[in-house]
């Protein structure tokens, strides 16, 4: 019997190295976690971005909203571009994140985009910092532009203007 209860511990303990904490919610957000989802996004706003959050990430949208306009300025600088729409950045608590890898996702067309990320409080992994969130960030809105302009372009002979 005590055998068994030692392999169980062993087992589980095996399982937490292997895949590591990725599903532990921090104990300061856990308070928050029905109406995070279930209750409306609270946001942060300005002329470039809407950051949207959930109650209880109120630091972890400033800091990504920060990181955003790093982005910005950083891909401005290299590709000069206007969007026509206000990109949202949904910030996502550990709980209701539904990747199972990565940290950050972006969906875009010409008329629209969303930044996925993950709240920087949330993060397991000790080299997530400043430097990796505004790397990904950068990599993640550049998405935004290119497709923009890729999807806005002509598209062949049809889409040519006629003499």
């Amino acid at each position: 019997m005590k055998s068994k209860i030692l392999l169980s511990v062993f087992v589980i303990c095996l399982i937490f190295v292997l895949v590591g904490c990725s599903g532990v919610v921090s104990p300061i957000a856990e308070e928050n976690q029905e109406e995070n989802v279930t209750g409306e996004w609270l946001s942060i706003e300005n002329e470039f971005f809407i950051i949207k959050y959930c109650s209880g990430y109120k630091k972890d949208a400033e800091k990504i909203f920060n990181y955003c306009h790093f982005a910005r300025d950083t891909v401005m600088s290299k590709y000069p571009h206007k969007l026509p729409y206000k990109p949202a950045v949904l910030v996502y608590d550990r709980l209701h994140w539904s990747l199972d890898e990565g940290t950050m996702m972006t969906e875009c067309g010409s008329t629209s985009g969303e930044v996925y990320i993950l709240a920087p409080s949330d993060q397991t992994n000790p080299y997530y910092d400043t430097l990796w969130y505004q790397k990904n960030i950068i990599h993640e809105y550049t998405h935004l532009p290119f497709y923009h302009d890729l999807y806005s372009k002509p598209q062949g002979y049809k889409d040519c203007p006629r003499l």
